[in-house]
């Protein structure tokens, strides 16, 4: 599927890259660089790509680093059910600002 959270170019054949990192690294190693990753889309959210974009970014990319994987069918949780995720708990409250959605109020 080609789109904007998950375009073709980081497929090559049958193989996606996510996959490749697993193969390669471990799947520990990846679900920390997940981690990473949804941080530095929280972080820069609305700062490069369209805002909107980028939360599903990092909703994608917290979800591949709690074990899920997100090109499968699965409930996708709503913002309050990631605070059971210890991930928020391990962020300085300061930073929970830029990751979580901001109010358009």
């Amino acid at each position: 599927m080609s789109d904007a959270i998950n375009p073709t170019h980081y497929k090559k054949g049958d193989i996606e890259c996510i996959d490749a990192m697993v193969a390669a690294y471990g799947e520990e190693d990846v679900r920390i660089y997940c981690k990473l990753a949804a941080f530095k889309y929280g972080w820069r959210r609305g700062d490069k790509d369209d805002e909107m974009q980028e939360v599903k970014k990092q909703q994608w990319y917290l979800t591949r680093s709690i074990g899920k994987d997100p090109r499968k069918n699965w409930h996708r949780p709503k913002i309050g059910a990631l605070f059971k995720n210890r991930l928020f708990y391990t962020l300085p409250k300061w930073l929970l600002k830029s990751v979580l959605p901001r109010s358009r109020g």
